[in-house]
């Protein structure tokens, strides 16, 4: 009895699990019913209605058809997309659109139609295209260069024309340089004006070779006149009663200092008023007897001894007796 109820229970339950299992088909069944399969037949309509437009619109009235006519379609999309690649690539864009590619490409391809029957033994390949498309992007590039080189040329050469002008200074017969025949016109100018003052740099320099050989003589000379053992020392150690025993000339130098009687050496820079006149008178003795060796000769003074004080007019007017007494006159 215990085994036929467990038995039992256990149909029981199977039981309500399958009518739970129908009340749950009978409901989604009701919905079908109601809303899915109403749905569905609203679809099918739509799509029916959809096709039979399209049958109208392209003439096809099997799916057969259809399929063969979608199926050429691809294959002229593909086509289209093929040639477009190829106009990209021969042409490039021209425009912002693809309406505006088209239109430029038909009006390449329309200036290339006077060529089609000219060379056709000649088929196309993509290799020989590729080739002559790679030498004129060499010759373009190569074109590209021999311009911005013409460029650089083009200011060299008004570089030149401006520093040849400036150089040759010829403001009345001002040179273009715009070509070669130019360039060489404006060298042989610079080789004339190169060698023309190349001779006068020559001659310059030989004439200011002349002038330090004079001035070295004439500095001898002065030596010579100006010297220890000269009479200018003689006078203007005497003039000064003895405060100046000598009268020095440095021949690199060009410049006269005297010596004290206590050995310092000033310059005649540094020299009173009065001392300067007694020097200038003196080198003027010593110098006129230099010029006139034996002969006697005058002296013609214009500012007498304007700055010497009475001592120093004393020893000067003393100075000008002792001279006078040989035959000079003042």
């Amino acid at each position: 009895i215990q085994k036929f109820e467990e038995e039992y229970n256990k149909k029981s339950e199977e039981i309500q699990n399958l009518l739970q299992v129908k009340g749950n088909l009978l409901v989604e069944i009701n919905q079908l019913k109601e809303t899915w399969i109403p749905l569905t037949d609203r679809e099918i309509e739509k799509n029916e209605s959809l096709i039979n437009d399209l049958k109208e619109q392209s003439g096809i009235q099997s799916l057969q058809e259809y399929t063969n006519k979608l199926n050429l379609k691809q294959k002229y999309i593909a086509s289209v997309r093929s040639l477009k690649i190829v106009l990209e690539s021969h042409f490039g864009f021209v425009g912002k659109t693809e309406e505006l590619y088209i239109i430029n490409w038909e009006k390449e391809i329309k200036n290339l139609e006077e060529y089609k029957d000219k060379v056709k033994e000649i088929l196309y390949d993509e290799k020989i295209v590729s080739d002559l498309q790679t030498r004129k992007d060499l010759v373009k590039t190569n074109l590209n260069e021999m311009e911005s080189n013409l460029t650089k040329l083009q200011k060299e050469f008004e570089e030149i024309e401006r520093e040849g002008n400036n150089i040759l200074r010829t403001d009345s017969d001002f040179i273009c340089c715009t070509t070669i025949n130019d360039l060489y016109k404006i060298k042989e100018r610079l080789i004339r004006f190169l060698e023309k003052n190349n001779n006068t740099r020559e001659n310059v320099l030989n004439i200011i070779s002349i002038f330090e050989e004079l001035e070295s003589e004439e500095r001898e000379k002065i030596s010579e006149l100006i010297s220890k053992e000269s009479s200018v020392s003689e006078y203007f150690n005497e003039i000064t009663n003895g405060l100046y025993e000598e009268v020095i000339f440095e021949v690199e130098s060009g410049r006269i200092k005297v010596r004290r009687k206590d050995n310092v050496k000033l310059e005649i820079e540094n020299l009173s008023g009065g001392t300067f006149d007694q020097l200038y008178f003196s080198i003027r003795l010593a110098l006129g007897q230099k010029l006139l060796t034996d002969n006697i000769g005058f002296f013609i003074l214009d500012d007498p001894f304007i700055k010497a004080d009475s001592e120093r007019l004393q020893n000067q007017i003393e100075m000008l007796k002792k001279i006078s007494k040989f035959g000079w006159q003042i």
